[in-house]
Parts: C-alpha cells; structure tokens; sequence
C-alpha cells in the first residue's frame, strides 16, 4: 500500500490534478517504457539462484541466521530493542516504497512503489554480508501500489499499480506472466495470495470491491464491500493463512469486515471501532484479526467473539500510509510512524519498543515509514524490513 496524502480524499474522491498521489497515473508510453511493459528484468549482482530450496545464497551464507534469540522472538518482560543492521542509500521523494514483502521461506525480500519499479533483495546478503543492493529491479509502466509473493509458485510475485492492473512477475527471468484490469481502472491498494489453495488471490481496489482470483486467473467472486452504492474505497486485503475461505479486509468507511468467500454477498462480521478509514488487515493467527487506521490505532480483534481483544497506540498516523505487519511467532505487531519512527507492538504486554534511524534524528524534513514487513519465521532473532518517504530501506533485528 502506498504512503499518501490521498487519505483525506477516500471519501471525497479527489481528482486534483494537484493531488499527486490521488491522480491516477496517466503513461504516455515511451518506446523505452513499451520495452519494460514487455518485462526488463536487470540483474545487478551475480548471485547463485536457486529455486529448488527458494533462496538466493551469497558465497559467505553458512545456512544459518542470527540465533541471538533461542526462544524465536517473543516480545516478552525482558528488555528488548531494535538494532538496525543495515540501510540503502536515501535516494528522492518520488522514489517511496509503497509495499514490503518477504517470500514464504523468508530469503527474498520484494518491494514495489511510486519509482515503477520491483526490486527483490537476498535476506542472507543483507545479514551476512552488510550488502543491501537489489539482485533484480523490474520496471513497470505505472507506478505500483503493493506487492504480493506467490506462495504456491516459487519466484512470482503479483503487484497492483496506480491504473487498476494486476500483474504477476517472473522476478528472476523479469517475464511478465500475467496482466489483467479487472477494476476499470481504479487503484489497487492491496493484493494477497492463498497459502492454502495455490495460485489463489485478492486484489482491492478503490473502487469498493475485492476481486478473488482462482489459479488460472479468473476473478470467480467480487465481493462489493460496505455499502455498494457508496463505492467507499477497500484499502487492504488478506486471504487467512489457516483457512482459504476467509478474507480479513479494511475500508475507507472505517470499518474492518470478514468475509467466508463461499457466500460473499453480505459479511461474516464487522468490526467497528477505528475512528477514521482503515488502512490493513492482518491475521495475526486463526483467530485474530488485526488492523490498522489513520486514527494512530492498532487494534487486534478476537473472530470468535466478535470483540476488540487489544488495541495499540504509539505511533503516529494521521495522514499516510505507514505499513503493517505481524509475525505470529510471539504475537509481533509492526506498524511505521509519521515521525520515521518504526514500532513493534507485542500481544503479550503493554508497552512497545521502537527505533528511528539515526539518519532521521537531524533531519529537518518530515520523514515517515511507508512500509514494513517481518521475514517469516526462522530460528533465531526476528527481522524486520522497513521503508522510508526518501526511498530508503532499513532492516532491524529484535535483540
């Protein structure tokens, strides 16, 4: 999802062409940019691919993370922090990462945004060898929204763009293997993959609906969310992890809803509490659902019993999108922060713990996080990858 001012506007319906986040973005195709709608694929670094075991493995990899943390991670009472491990260089304004994701093994990590481009990283490059240059960049014809790995096919990741498309990417070959608008033209805020039924997926778009794709491709259900003739925008979008029917998603209404897709014409339930549009949705497990909203909240809502179950606050939201995600190993919430500030907020206590990279602590500019992601679940101290308003990436540890 991308950080903007368009917040304001997703009720409103801005169309200023002053707006540069709220426009959509009218390409003028160029030869150049004909080619990279055809798929370029640059290849920066000569690593070693190797997708039988889904990693990309640097010649100093022993196998190994970090096991500073034996017990996997829990924010528990014992003191804890961040420390960041390494950053990219700041590059400009117009350069933000608009979505973070790890792949399901936890080795690649992809990003997408406002530059049109997809860059994918290696994990153990990163932590072993303090190199945080993109092994692949793919260039796209708009500017990108979100991003999604396939969890059902090793190296494919679908991105949302500005203009309504949905498109799936061969990131080591930079082939574009599928491309399809199926909301007229209306922004994709968020897509998400099924672990549960390979190939499956959710796009949301602004224009009030998620659409659920079956393996081949095909929208099979639209499930128009809140009040159809509203059209309020459908910010976020998850497929549960533990069970393929259910789909958590957040609104522009301020509402979060669950939906079971075998009868998505009306909702399983909807959570109301957030003041202000929502931006995430998240299963933190099979039975919580966690979601984000402009109001600087985080609220963890229990399914079964339909009820708030803790809510977090801390950050600073009030205006972008700043990034969610959760790590279910140890109840790990992640969200960003209107003051580049990073927050970890945990299931089982009350307080947080947060970091702001030391480059932000002078700077006069109003910086903010765009977007976070923890990796997967590896044996060791968790990581957590975020992304900056100057372009800039930065992964942490929690020691």
């Amino acid at each position: 999802m991308c950080s903007s001012d368009s917040y304001d506007c997703l009720q409103k319906g801005c169309d200023s062409n002053q707006c540069g986040y709220c426009q959509r973005a009218s390409i003028q195709a160029s030869a150049p940019e004909q080619e990279d709608r055809e798929g370029l694929m640059t290849s920066l670094r000569g690593d070693v691919w190797d997708w039988h075991s889904s990693r990309v493995v640097p010649d100093s990899f022993n196998g190994n993370f970090p096991r500073h943390v034996a017990s996997g991670g829990s924010l528990d009472s014992r003191r804890c922090g961040f420390q960041e491990v390494l950053h990219t260089p700041p590059s400009t304004a117009t350069d933000i990462e608009c979505g973070l994701e790890f792949e399901e093994q936890g080795w690649l990590l992809a990003s997408a945004g406002v530059s049109k481009q997809v860059r994918v990283y290696s994990a153990a490059s990163i932590l072993f060898e303090n190199d945080a240059r993109p092994i692949r960049v793919h260039r796209s014809a708009s500017k990108l929204s979100s991003i999604a790995w396939n969890t059902g096919r090793r190296g494919l990741v679908s991105v949302g763009d500005y203009d309504g498309v949905v498109t799936e990417i061969d990131v080591e070959s930079g082939h574009i293997l599928f491309e399809c608008d199926e909301h007229s033209g209306h922004r994709v805020w968020s897509v998400s993959y099924s672990r549960m039924e390979q190939g499956c997926m959710a796009s949301a778009s602004e224009d009030g609906t998620v659409a659920i794709w079956d393996h081949s491709k095909r929208v099979v259900t639209r499930i128009r969310v809140g009040d159809p003739s509203a059209k309020i925008p459908v910010t976020g979008v998850e497929i549960s992890p533990w069970n393929s029917h259910m789909i958590g998603i957040s609104s522009g209404d301020c509402n979060a809803y669950l939906y079971d897709t075998r009868n998505a014409s009306r909702p399983v339930h909807v959570f109301r509490g957030h003041r202000r549009p929502a931006s995430y949705a998240r299963f933190l497990d099979r039975n919580t659902l966690v979601t984000a909203a402009i109001d600087s909240s985080v609220i963890a809502w229990n399914i079964e019993r339909e009820e708030k179950e803790k809510v977090f606050h801390g950050h600073n939201n009030d205006k972008h999108f700043v990034g969610l995600s959760v790590r279910s190993e140890g109840g790990l919430i992640s969200c960003g922060s209107e003051n580049a500030e990073v927050f970890c907020y945990g299931m089982n206590r009350n307080d947080s713990v947060r970091m702001k990279p030391s480059r932000f602590e002078a700077s006069s500019q109003n910086h903010f996080c765009s977007a976070v992601a923890w990796q997967p679940f590896q044996p060791g101290v968790p990581v957590l990858a975020s992304a900056f308003s100057d372009g800039s990436l930065s992964v942490f540890t929690l020691d």
